[in-house]
């Protein structure tokens, strides 16, 4: 209860924090006239950070409502829950952690090798220090603690499995598992894909990069950034997971539906000898 507790007042700030940096990022992108003097709907789109602020928002509200529904001591076993927290998971691991960590190194290793090639010194006259923070530093620092206090289930929980596997504990009790490895390594390539879809589509639309790093490089280097990036994405993943296993433990197995293993636990077996006295009758 405690635990569950301490995780809403971390999960829920931090959903209202980062709603209200996303709206005000907004208003101050429309009132000053956005990337050269337009405000197209087309070039927000182009902003990872953007896409990384939104993707917080929806995990640290899905966050606070599994949080919600542990405080409440709600049912493991029913459809609302298993559904919040599969998408809680899912989220994170796919997006959250390597694009989120991406966002930041990426941010500010090219700030500090020249910041005008991510962020000019223009945009100091109108986007407050404080803003910047939020959008390119916590989102790594609120990562890795999420990373470190959360067990997200890159693999099946070996407490979970103990239960299910020795039947230990009532069904409704046990925390379903959401590990899908697939699952995440395609949504995880799908966004990467969707992502330069949308960049190079916006560059041919509007005649300009967004990015200024994007306007000054040759196009080999182009594609050798874009794809570097990418597979640094995935790369994160791949760490994200060896962290979880090392503070969580778990190992990569393919397990049926957590429905069916519900469905397999919450069946007993058969007696053997109902059974040999089932095949006499049928001889």
């Amino acid at each position: 209860m405690l635990k569950d507790i301490l995780l809403f007042l971390f999960h829920c700030p931090f959903f209202v924090l980062t709603s209200v940096g996303m709206a005000k990022f907004y208003s101050l992108f429309v009132s000053n006239g956005g990337v050269a003097g337009r405000t197209d709907p087309l070039i927000m789109l182009c902003f990872l950070t953007l896409w990384g602020q939104f993707f917080l928002i929806f995990f640290f509200g899905t966050s606070s409502i599994v949080d919600l529904l542990n405080i409440i001591k709600a049912k493991k076993n029913t459809v609302y829950y298993y559904l919040f927290l599969r998408v809680r998971d899912l989220i994170f691991r796919s997006i959250i952690f390597p694009i989120g960590i991406v966002i930041t190194s990426l941010f500010w290793g090219i700030y500090h090798y020249d910041r005008e090639l991510i962020f000019g010194k223009a945009l100091d006259s109108w986007f407050p220090t404080y803003l910047n923070h939020l959008h390119h530093t916590l989102p790594g620092i609120l990562i890795i603690i999420e990373t470190l206090i959360v067990n997200h289930q890159y693999h099946p929980d070996p407490i979970t499995l103990r239960k299910i596997e020795e039947r230990s504990s009532p069904i409704s009790e046990i925390i379903p598992i959401t590990s899908d490895l697939k699952q995440d390594i395609s949504y995880l390539v799908s966004f990467i894909l969707f992502y330069i879809g949308i960049i190079v589509y916006t560059r041919f639309h509007l005649n300009f990069w967004v990015y200024p790093i994007l306007a000054v490089i040759p196009i080999h280097s182009k594609i050798i950034f874009i794809f570097s990036s990418s597979c640094f994405g995935v790369s994160l993943y791949i760490i994200g997971r060896a962290i979880n296993q090392k503070i969580w433990g778990g190992k990569s197995i393919f397990l049926p539906p957590p429905q069916q293993q519900q469905q397999r636990r919450s069946t007993p077996p058969q007696p053997q000898h109902s059974q040999k006295n089932n095949t006499k009758k049928v001889q």
